[in-house]
């Protein structure tokens, strides 16, 4: 039978302009955002078991593979489906939504755009079953319910209408459909091919919902792909589940019918569907060990293995189920059961102070933010919330104005900045984290030695050679106040304050030294003040300003009280009882920045750059590594602290000394990753130039 069918528009799905709408939305979100969506709105239904699967039926009749979503929930009456389904942003939630909540948009919004040949909904409830099914229309350039030819029903006979020769009356359906009249209708054929009285709630219930994503065409295979078309699996899925929720209890199963199923050889039919975990259930399955701590508001998390080492074969047990690699180590961003701003690798976890490799990839960081929070009687409001897209969180502080408590919040929204917590838990790491790490650390360095006895001459002295030879030029190239202060160069300057570097004025300024001539035209052979040495590192000289404020630069040890008598000892130990790598004494006309010369993170680091050179086995060359690396990082330190003076000159309010504490300085120096390749481009510079001698 040739069917007509028809688009119903105008008062339904209203929107102006929906579908450039739902394109940009689902531009934001990730391809796979859907599957969050639909078995979101499946719990807030009432369910208690969800199926993500495809429909065995439809495959046998029409060759096609598509993505269903069952459950078993409370399912939609006939009018709820017509206002919360035909309406764009019209969930039932969307007038009494906070910030917190589920919008009840995201399923729509995620799945239209690559199914405008239809996205169907099958509501079974104890008033009835009833079937949507929204589609695009290019004639209204929107997405529409369709309506269906089905029998003109005689209410009181229980039969359809009849013509004079007995064949049934046919009449344009509503734009939710009977499912009841749709198979009296259609119960031979099926209607487009597919019998959709037979797509059952999840189990078998009597009651529940089924979403059917039927694609872009009639033949598309939308089980097998995600909204980009790329290529997804059983284990993509499970894995997607797993990083996005917490617990799952075993409530969402996933499987899917021939010849999907046969990439993971599972049998056809309901035996190849295997409960999904969430995160903490994997975890837990899999031996980790957690630790909790508080850093103000914000909560942590750590998780590790109790293995001592996780080979492929331990992997394995980790990934065979769920398509989530916890190897490298992961950080996810909790927020009511749901994990976003999800990041991985070693790197990731080195900001954290996790810099051994061997544990990172056996760590795994849940941080909880304090939830978004107003207080409508002092009109203050702080906290995180989700972004409309519902992959990010958002973080914002701030107070209303005196008028009445609007979402004034929503224009001042912030990108989530947890760079301060990096210190914070760098500082106060777990005592198991911390142990783990100081032995795998002592076991790095016993582990490194000197296996060739060439190497050992031809590298020992190269480090200290090139030092030596440096100081020299330096002599006549730097000079010193009367205290031995440091001054930075033009390009060292302009960076502090943010503006571009005169190249030219800086070459003729270097020129100019190298004859022995200063920047302003003296000679500096005849300056009194050269060579003076009151500080252990000298600044060039340039074109100074009277008023420009000088920062010190000095290498101490850190020793107890009963040592600080002597020039070469320094306390580094703050109020917090942590000893640092930096201490800033500010003055108005600059400063003091002492560096901790027997801090641990230099060795640290060190053993990170000496790894990626072939020839930096030998000690004499390690030593030079380190040398390197303190040298960088305190220049970092110094420009940080140049920096934030500049910044007062504009900002009298700002408070100098709140912003350069040593967990500030330890922040703004070895936790900043670029500074890592300043190290590496010297020591390469550096084994270059010897290599040419």
């Amino acid at each position: 039978m040739n069917t007509k069918t028809e688009f119903t528009f105008g008062k339904l799905y209203k929107d102006i302009n929906t579908s450039n709408t739902l394109k940009r939305f689902a531009m934001q979100v990730s391809p796979m955002q859907h599957f969050r969506e639909l078995y979101v709105n499946a719990i807030e239904g009432g369910a208690t078991r969800v199926e993500v699967t495809s429909d065995h039926d439809t495959y046998k009749r029409i060759g096609v593979s598509r993505l269903c979503v069952k459950d078993n929930g409370n399912g939609m009456t006939a009018d709820e489906l017509k206002l919360y389904i035909g309406n764009h942003n019209s969930s039932s939630k969307s007038k009494t939504s906070g910030v917190h909540d589920n919008f009840g948009i995201g399923a729509k919004a995620t799945c239209l755009t690559w199914n405008k040949y239809g996205l169907v909904y099958l509501s079974y409830t104890k008033s009835g079953n009833s079937m949507v099914w929204l589609a695009y229309s290019e004639k209204a350039n929107s997405y529409v319910m369709r309506t269906v030819d089905v029998y003109e029903w005689d209410e009181e006979n229980n039969r359809p209408f009849t013509d004079d020769k007995g064949k049934p009356n046919y009449v344009l359906s509503d734009s939710v459909i009977d499912l009841d009249l749709l198979e009296e209708t259609y119960k031979d054929e099926g209607f487009e091919g597919v019998k959709w009285w037979n797509i059952l709630p999840s189990g078998g219930s009597r009651y529940g919902t089924v979403v059917v994503l039927c694609g872009n065409h009639r033949k598309d295979n939308t089980a097998l792909h995600d909204a980009d078309g790329n290529p997804i699996t059983v284990r993509d899925i499970r894995g997607y589940y797993t990083q996005r929720f917490s617990d799952l209890d075993r409530i969402l199963s996933v499987g899917f019918y021939q010849p999907h199923a046969t990439d993971l050889k599972l049998v056809t039919g309901s035996s190849n569907k295997q409960f999904a975990l969430g995160l903490r259930e994997l975890l837990d399955r899999n031996n980790y060990i957690s630790e909790h701590q508080m850093f103000k508001d914000w909560k942590v998390e750590t998780l590790i293995s109790s293995s001592s080492s996780l080979n492929s074969k331990e992997n394995s047990k980790i990934t065979t189920a769920q398509n989530i690699h916890l190897r490298k180590g992961m950080i996810f961003f909790e927020y009511r059961g749901e994990f976003y701003n999800i990041k991985g690798g070693y790197n990731v976890l080195k900001s954290f102070g996790i810099n051994q490799k061997d544990v990172a990839r056996r760590t795994v960081l849940i941080i909880t933010p304090p939830e978004f929070q107003e207080d409508k009687n002092t009109g203050t409001y702080s906290g995180a919330f989700p972004s409309e897209t519902r992959d990010q969180l958002k973080f914002v502080t701030g107070q209303y104005g005196r008028n009445e408590l609007k979402d004034e919040f929503l224009t001042t929204t912030k990108e989530l900045n947890y760079d301060w917590l990096k210190t914070e838990y760098d500082l106060d790491k777990p005592p198991m984290l911390a142990k783990l790490l100081e032995e795998a650390f002592e076991k790095q360095v016993s582990q490194i030695s000197s296996t060739s006895e060439d190497d050992l001459k031809k590298y020992a002295s190269m480090f200290s050679t090139m030092r030596t030879t440096r100081k020299r030029e330096e002599e006549k190239r730097f000079v010193a106040d009367s205290e031995g202060v440091n001054d930075f160069t033009p390009g060292e300057l302009s960076a502090a304050n943010g503006t571009p570097t005169n190249n030219k004025n800086q070459r003729e300024t270097e020129s100019n030294e190298k004859r022995g001539e200063s920047s302003s035209g003296g000679s500096v052979a005849n300056n009194p003040e050269v060579g003076k040495e009151g500080g252990e590192v000298k600044g060039r000289e340039v074109n100074k300003r009277r008023n420009e404020p000088v920062i010190k630069v000095m290498w101490k040890r850190h020793a107890a009280n009963d040592e600080l008598d002597s020039d070469e000892f320094e306390n580094f130990l703050y109020d917090d009882g942590v000893v640092y790598p930096f201490r800033y004494d500010h003055s108005e006309k600059g400063g003091i920045l002492y560096g901790n010369k027997d801090h641990d993170i230099w060795k640290e680091i060190s053993i990170f750059h000496r790894k990626g050179f072939r020839n930096a086995e030998s000690e004499a060359v390690y030593k030079g590594i380190i040398e390197i690396v303190k040298d960088t990082y305190i220049s970092s330190a110094r420009l940080s602290i140049m920096h934030i003076k500049n910044q007062r000159k504009a900002d009298r309010k700002i408070n100098i000394n709140e912003r350069t504490t040593p967990q500030c300085l330890s922040f703004m120096t070895y936790g900043v990753s670029h500074l890592a390749s300043k190290v590496e481009q010297r020591i390469i510079k550096e084994l270059e130039l010897k290599r040419k001698k």
